[in-house]
């Protein structure tokens, strides 16, 4: 029950992680892990009723210059507004004042990853020898794998070297071009060659059938 004791950070993050919906959500771990920071910062004893707006835009400023990542420290802000959802709820406090600040902007931070043909290939060769056709089209061309598995051949042209999706295919509902580079053409052609009498589908398994996304799960895991 709600108390007239002056409620600290340190007993608002232990009645957090106690509450049966951070208990048990996949996020809770990271909530731990946020929370450190936070207390490293203001200290087990600090009064939540004191902390406001200016408190926390200082804590993002200093772990910025920490060298904390901003997606890092958004996901401490996200903790942080959990705590103060939990408190609400339990009637230990009345306002959220993570939701009157904004997050630092992850754009400016963000990283492009490029995985090595090396690498690729080492992947490559550790993957069944049905799945590797649509792997490959996925490294040469950058489509999402709903859009290679549900590639038709009425969709291939490897004449004019273009694959034509239409915008039922395409997440953006919208039609897609994906140019046939030199070493995708074999690739397709190859595929061709063995085609199944019950579908349409370029890429087939190795029973001749249809991969679903969850087919490609398991091996790809491995």
């Amino acid at each position: 029950e709600p108390t007239t004791e002056i409620l600290t950070l340190w007993r608002g993050i232990e009645l957090t992680l106690k509450y049966p919906e951070v208990r048990k959500s996949a996020n809770r771990d990271r909530h731990e892990q946020a929370f450190v920071h936070v207390v490293r910062h203001f200290g087990k004893a600090f009064p939540i009723e004191d902390l406001w707006i200016p408190h926390l835009k200082e804590y993002q400023i200093e772990r910025l210059n920490q060298g904390a990542a901003a997606s890092t420290v958004n996901k401490e802000r996200a903790a942080l507004s959990k705590m103060f959802q939990v408190l609400i709820e339990l009637g230990f406090h009345d306002r959220n004042p993570v939701r009157m600040v904004k997050g630092p902007s992850e754009r400016d931070g963000r990283r492009e990853v490029y995985i090595s043909f090396p690498d690729f290939s080492a992947i490559l060769a550790n993957l069944p020898e049905w799945m590797e056709p649509i792997v490959l089209m996925l490294y040469y061309t950058g489509a999402r794998r709903g859009e290679a598995l549900g590639l038709r051949w009425e969709n291939v042209s490897l004449d004019s070297r273009m694959i034509r999706l239409h915008a039922d295919q395409v997440k953006e509902r919208k039609d897609k071009r994906i140019p046939i580079c030199r070493q995708l053409a074999p690739i397709l052609e190859a595929a061709g060659r063995v085609r199944s009498i019950s579908t349409d589908k370029v890429f087939l398994t190795d029973r001749g059938q249809s991969p679903y996304p969850d087919s490609l799960t398991h091996p790809w895991r491995k």
